[in-house]
């Protein structure tokens, strides 16, 4: 038996062994992977030493690792349950640790919807090498971290000139879930995990928790070298595809664009009219659908992508190391810094080219009100845009589509169609 933290790349590589190997993940007390010739079996120890039994949980990877360690948690929990874990009312509550907070949280984002900000919340909470959970400990009491903890924690990220605000915000936003879910009178009061945190350990540490608001906007000029080097390729691979897609559709939200599943592109339609091939996005940041034409440089370039794209994933642009999960927002970070770096341009980010867009349209006379509507901002401006405006604003949407396709061709890349 070998003691690791599972991870689902780890899970996919490893193996097969012509004889059953064990495995128990430290990141989840008890829960063990039995490796064979044909299957990965996850099962739980439950019970006392002297009493103690084995419960199969499924096979990796139609149960998913965090399935798997979410059945683990319920199971603990109950340990008198009969086989399935089914919390009784009335039965044992236990204090949740900091592994179950963290897990708990991301459980909770994924069934509201929250995906853009998963990977972030993983990476500080539980994969990084900085992980909270890790420096905590992983079986540490939820309640018993303290202010000191934090800063401790914290204070890695300082001393090699990163910022504290993200790691900060995240960790507090995690422990506000924690305490919000113990008193929640909408729940069920039989709940076999409770964290049972008084305060926010976060609350009284010290440091930086507001971002400086950016202003880097790209010139014309840096706009059509950078579209020059992605079109000649120069900036390789899907990051590329992905970048060149966030400036043909006017600076739509990155994680938009590298989240998209293919369902979401429409294409039917005539190109000049109101019907024509749309981005439909069916929840964005401000908990709206929202639906967009697509240019005809989009269009181009989404032909090519879905032609040379993984078929069986449902995302336009999948990672690659896990098609079943979307690209991170890391590889256009990385693509954007090599590129800044290789080529002398004054440093940016993924996310200044919606910044970018919106200005380089605005001084070529597009009306702010359709810009914004393109860019589905203002809508909870006011209480009449918030409660009550659900219009579509297709001719708008229509004329900023055909203002893009304008500033691209000032770039050189004019598409023959």
């Amino acid at each position: 038996m070998a003691q690791r933290t599972f991870t689902d790349r780890w899970l996919r590589s490893v193996g097969p062994f012509d004889k059953t190997t064990e495995f128990v993940d430290l990141a989840c007390p008890n829960l063990w992977v039995r490796i064979g010739k044909r299957r990965k079996t996850f099962s739980v120890l439950i019970g006392p030493a002297s009493g103690r039994r084995r419960i199969a949980v499924g096979h990796y990877p139609t149960i998913s690792l965090t399935d798997a360690r979410r059945k683990a948690t319920e199971l603990l929990a109950d340990p008198r349950a009969p086989g399935g874990g089914r919390p009784r009312i009335g039965g044992h509550t236990r204090k949740g640790s900091v592994n179950d907070l963290f897990e708990f949280v991301i459980a909770a984002m994924e069934a509201e919807g929250k995906s853009a900000s998963i990977p972030d919340y993983r990476l500080y909470l539980l994969d990084g090498l900085d992980a909270a959970a890790t420096d905590f400990g992983r079986s540490t009491l939820a309640r018993n971290v303290t202010p000191e903890m934090v800063t401790d924690w914290l204070a890695k990220f300082h001393d090699r000139g990163r910022s504290t605000r993200l790691p900060r915000a995240i960790l507090s936003a995690a422990f506000n879930r924690g305490i919000k879910a113990d008193n929640d009178p909408t729940q069920k009061r039989d709940r076999k995990v409770l964290f049972a945190i008084e305060r926010n350990p976060v609350a009284s540490v010290g440091g930086p928790t507001q971002s400086n608001t950016r202003d880097r906007s790209l010139t014309l000029a840096e706009l059509a070298k950078l579209w020059g080097a992605l079109s000649s390729g120069e900036i390789p691979g899907p990051a590329r595809d992905a970048l060149q897609i966030v400036i043909a559709m006017g600076g739509v939200r990155i994680t938009e664009v590298t989240r998209s599943r293919r369902d979401w592109w429409v294409a039917d339609g005539g190109w000049r009219t109101v019907e024509a091939p749309r981005l439909a996005l069916p929840k964005t940041k401000n908990g709206h659908p929202h639906d967009l034409p697509v240019t005809r440089h989009a269009a181009k370039l989404l032909n090519a992508i879905a032609r040379k794209g993984d078929k069986n994933s449902s995302y336009l642009f999948p990672s690659a190391l896990d098609p079943l999960k979307p690209m991170p927002l890391e590889a256009l970070s990385r693509a954007v810094a090599d590129y800044c770096e290789t080529e002398g341009v004054n440093p940016f980010t993924p996310r200044d080219l919606r910044r970018t867009m919106k200005n380089l349209l605005l001084d070529r006379d597009a009306p702010q009100t359709e810009v914004d509507i393109w860019h589905n901002h203002g809508r909870n401006a006011d209480v009449a845009r918030r409660n009550y405006d659900r219009a579509q604003y297709e001719h708008a949407k229509v004329r900023v589509r055909d203002a893009i396709d304008g500033l691209l061709n000032e770039l050189g890349a004019a598409p023959k169609m």
